[in-house]
């Protein structure tokens, strides 16, 4: 999507942690799983030239991706890692909202500019329906604009 906007991206992995579902409760309804349930979480950052674009934490079930996975492959797209593993989200539900970006993701990407960015949180979900990924996605207001249609 940012290569057809014109931009030339590139993803830095922020971390990579393994925690539990309970951690989070928005991850736990989301996923529809229990507070024990092993999850990774993911935070990256999507960038043209230095500058940010896309934040983003996304929240995957730990058996849903393949064990020993270098940290630098979650650079790549998490479809094709769950596909791996044969979940690959087919569908998914997500909400967007104007918000601020939370300070300490401001201060920890270098971003001090109090622009609106737009807050997608998606679950993605599998083929038959299980969901596999809740991710929140931070896209900057100023630089990325979205058209939708309704039917």
């Amino acid at each position: 999507m940012l290569e057809e906007l014109g931009y030339r991206p590139s993803t830095t992995v922020l971390s990579v942690r393994a925690a539990t579902a309970g951690e989070d409760a928005a991850v736990m309804a989301a996923l529809q799983c229990p507070a024990d349930l092993p999850i990774l979480f993911i935070e990256r950052l999507r960038t043209d030239g230095g500058s940010p674009l896309i934040y983003s934490l996304e929240a995957v079930p730990r058996s849903f991706l393949p064990q020993d996975l270098p940290h630098d492959r979650f650079a790549s797209s998490l479809n094709d890692l769950l596909a791996l593993q044969y979940h690959r989200p087919r569908m998914s539900t997500a909400s967007i909202s104007a918000v601020m970006l939370p300070a300490p993701v401001g201060r920890a990407i270098g971003w001090t500019r109090r622009d609106p960015w737009l807050l997608i949180t998606e679950t993605c979900f599998t083929e038959d329906g299980a969901p596999v990924l809740y991710a929140r996605l931070y896209h900057r207001g100023d630089a990325l604009s979205y058209n939708f249609s309704r039917r």
